[in-house]
């Protein structure tokens, strides 16, 4: 089959894809930015929404309804360890999660795999169809194993760090490069937690249980919360 590339802005690392593109790409990280904004129905444009960072937000004193962003980072050619975001809705974004909760209890790494990534309609839990971003796992599950149906585009050992240069951590930098091996993989809190008493014993146990609580994100370890954003 014959894929797309995918729609650059020339302005910021976003991409997308118009409707009935298909596309390759590598997810970078499990978890998404999540962003609340507002639709101006209107004028059929998105906002920033500024109430959680601000005290005042003009949209919501408005009335402008709410609606929330999931931002994904994918590498999306072969050999580019450049990070790439796609904007996805709530019900992509709900969508790509229990894909991603069907291949852990199947034991693969959702960042380890390409995915063939459709722009359409996708059903909503109701199972109301709108406009969003349909993935599909590129991967062969049989009785014999589970097989990569094409080579990653980029191998975990050569991913950037998730950290940038200039961060100022709220987890200690030397915590959070020790589980660089752990980051995007599910994990819970106890479990991360004797992690780390293993790794970092100078640590008191209080210490270790505040870092666990900051790193975990929907049932995964997501490094991008050791520093502030």
């Amino acid at each position: 089959m014959e894929y797309s590339d995918w729609i650059e802005s020339d302005k910021s690392d976003r991409v997308w894809l118009a409707d009935e593109m298909i596309a390759l790409a590598q997810f970078a990280y499990v978890n998404p930015i999540k962003r609340v904004m507002h639709w101006d129905n209107k004028n059929k444009r998105r906002t920033g929404c500024y109430g959680e960072k601000y005290e005042k937000c003009y949209s919501c004193d408005r009335g402008v309804q709410k609606i929330y962003d999931y931002t994904y980072g994918l590498f999306t050619k072969d050999g580019d360890k450049s990070i790439r975001y796609l904007s996805t809705t709530s019900t992509t974004h709900k969508n790509i999660q229990r894909s991603f909760t069907g291949l852990f209890e199947e034991n693969v790494n959702p960042c380890s795999i390409l995915w063939e990534i459709r722009r359409g309609k996708v059903k909503t839990l109701t199972g109301r169809e709108v406009n969003g971003y349909d993935c599909s796992p590129m991967i062969d599950i049989t009785d014999d194993g589970i097989n990569a149906m094409d080579k990653i585009f980029v191998e975990e050992a050569d991913r950037p760090s998730p950290f940038p240069e200039d961060a100022n951590y709220v987890v200690p930098r030397m915590v959070a490069d020790g589980l660089l091996d752990h980051d995007g993989k599910p994990i819970d809190l106890i479990a991360l937690f004797l992690v780390m008493k293993d790794r970092f014993p100078k640590y008191e146990d209080r210490e270790l249980k505040q870092f666990a609580i900051r790193l975990i994100n929907n049932g995964s370890l997501d490094l991008r919360r050791a520093v502030e954003k």
